[in-house]
């Protein structure tokens, strides 16, 4: 069994990685996750932070679903419906809606113009971080070079 691939085995692992757990601490110990949310990374542990928080809340409202407290909904609509209710607070509320518009954002690639991606003269993160940092300051060049 040894080396061999097992869905269960990975399902496990990847269960493990999608928690806060000690786990996902050991296997991302050592690796530079930038502070900003302009990287991909940055941005990607912010989002994980966010949609933690989030899922004791999204489990609240799926209950009040099933309990038929709150007609059944997806999304904004049924954030709304809880929220209306009194099934979830304002922060939970606000908690929910930012967890669904981070999700998306994290999930979406990078575009480029047609020059850009056959001319290969993408742009990088570089001026994002200058426009962030208000020009490119001591933080923006660290980043620029690492």
């Amino acid at each position: 069994m040894a080396g061999e691939h097992n869905d269960q085995h990975t399902h496990k692992i990847a269960s493990m990685i999608l928690a806060d757990s000690e786990q996902r601490k050991r296997h991302t110990e050592g690796i530079f996750v930038p502070k900003n949310t302009i990287e991909q990374l940055g941005k990607l542990e912010f989002t994980f932070s966010v949609v933690k928080r989030a899922e004791a809340t999204e489990k609240k409202m799926r209950a009040a679903v099933k309990a038929r407290t709150i007609p059944k909904a997806k999304g904004k609509a049924l954030a709304d419906s809880c929220l209306e209710k009194g099934v979830i607070t304002k922060e939970e509320y606000t908690d929910v809606i930012r967890a669904d518009e981070l999700r998306w954002e994290a999930i979406q690639v990078d575009s480029y113009t047609q020059d850009e991606y056959f001319g290969h003269k993408s742009k990088g993160t570089s001026h994002l971080l200058k426009a962030a940092t208000g020009g490119g300051g001591a933080e923006a060049s660290a980043m620029n070079r690492g």
